[in-house]
């Protein structure tokens, strides 16, 4: 009998040593995990964001988040920042969309583009495009403005920002003097 028990008593201390040792492992993974190279937002855990500065995987909290770029005016072709610039019926009219970054941490790899539309070009300067944006910063994306004429009024600009491998959008009314009523 006492080699019985002592050949299960070896199994007990086996079995609670491979409980401890795999609890000790789940234990291990709960909070931030630093270290974890990545280059995009789904290589990370829940919680966590790529930062492509580092390239690895932070927890968000409170103060250091994901950024996040949003066109917050236009600066139009006086100069004054608005939310719906106006422009002559024809032309090539250069602004700038003013662009902040509301996020947490820093934006890399910024681009911009508009939708098409019939009668409005609409073109974004790549020299004015920044390599990055801080957090809390604001920068200004130059474009232009081409309208052929028989644009109505206002027309719905669609913007689209990348940056980090992420990306935002939104709309803005670009208004034509002397057109008539009705974007088309």
């Amino acid at each position: 009998m006492n080699g019985r028990t002592s050949g299960v008593g070896r199994l007990r201390s086996v079995i609670v040593g491979i409980v401890v040792v795999v609890g000790g492992v789940g234990g291990c993974l709960v909070g931030e995990v630093q270290g974890v190279p990545c280059s995009s937002d789904d290589q990370c855990a829940t919680n966590h964001f790529c930062d492509l500065v580092d390239q690895s995987c932070r927890e968000e909290r409170e103060d250091f988040f994901a950024p996040n770029l949003q066109v917050t005016g236009v600066r139009d072709v006086d100069g004054d920042v608005v939310t719906d610039p106006f422009i002559d019926r024809n032309g090539d009219f250069a602004m700038k969309l003013v662009v902040e970054n509301v996020g947490g941490s820093t934006a890399v790899d910024v681009d911009a583009e508009f939708s098409e539309l019939r009668c409005l070009n609409l073109r974004v300067e790549p020299s004015t495009l920044p390599s990055s944006v801080v957090a809390g910063g604001t920068v200004e994306v130059g474009f232009s403005a081409s309208p052929d004429g028989t644009c109505g009024t206002p027309m719905i600009t669609d913007w689209f920002l990348f940056f980090s491998g992420r990306g935002s959008r939104g709309t803005f009314n670009i208004n034509i003097l002397n057109a008539p009523p009705g974007a088309t």
